[in-house]
């Protein structure tokens, strides 16, 4: 887990009592209960944080008896949402299984832990999961495959109408175009790919709207936005530095000539 993002959400002296009074069960008043296993809570501390919680505890349904059925996330998942809401971040455990995917960084994970944060309306929960979903894909070696994964998850689990479910699918279209580009529909990736874009168009369509914007001046050659010079095309989602200043020796270089014929 990223170090600056655990100085963000660190620990504090409360959320030691409150993991120590949960492991000793002390003062227990609440159950989760998920894939048949049953999770003991303190309602004061999730109603706390959620709304939808807080109803279920208050209102007049079953679940204000004392125990919350989650059904549309794994045992695994809902850990991580209770270790969120005791220490105020959650760690991506280790694999159950030989041939389960889950890293010490998963985007899929955080993609879906923001879904559940969004679905129980905590909003730090959401705010702590874009901030790990951003880094596990520029700072550590995430592979398509869990990208295109990742993707599923946030276009079948969120929705683009709320701010924080705009930036998280940004992130992705971002990372996307900049960082796996061709990789996407390479052959090893080819059918996940189009199950990803049957299942989700939209995400088809976002990828898209970035390339079909541009000029056709600008997929001929980009201008720098350093020099005003125009380029030939290369990555359509940063600027590009010029190839070399005119008080320098490099400029007039036959790359810069070429260059100036697009302008």
């Amino acid at each position: 887990m990223p170090e600056k993002d655990m100085d963000v959400f660190q620990q504090s002296g409360l959320h030691r009592a409150l993991v120590r009074a949960r492991k000793e069960g002390a003062f227990i008043d609440y159950e989760l209960e998920c894939e048949g296993t049953k999770i003991p809570v303190h309602k004061s501390v999730i109603c706390s944080q959620s709304k939808v919680f807080m109803a279920a505890c208050t209102g007049p349904f079953k679940e204000s008896e004392g125990t919350y059925h989650v059904k549309d996330f794994s045992l695994i998942q809902v850990q991580c949402m209770i270790d969120f809401l005791y220490t105020g971040t959650y760690a991506v455990p280790k694999p159950p299984k030989p041939n389960d995917k889950w890293g010490t960084d998963d985007p899929v994970l955080h993609a879906v832990m923001f879904a559940m944060g969004d679905k129980y309306l905590i909003n730090d929960l959401k705010n702590c999961a874009k901030s790990f979903y951003r880094s596990s894909l520029y700072h550590h070696a995430t592979d398509v495959e869990s990208f295109l994964q990742s993707v599923r998850e946030i276009y079948t689990r969120t929705t683009d109408e709320l701010q924080h479910g705009r930036e998280l699918r940004r992130a992705a279209i971002k990372a996307g175009l900049q960082k796996f580009g061709t990789a996407m529909v390479s052959e090893a990736c080819k059918s996940l790919c189009d199950d990803v874009l049957r299942e989700c168009p939209a995400f088809g369509t976002d990828i898209l709207a970035p390339l079909m914007k541009k000029t056709e001046d600008e997929r001929l050659g980009r201008r720098c936005h350093f020099c005003g010079i125009a380029h030939p095309p290369e990555d359509y989602m940063t600027p590009l530095p010029c190839s070399g200043s005119r008080d320098s020796g490099e400029f007039g270089s036959p790359k810069t000539n070429y260059a100036m014929r697009f302008n």
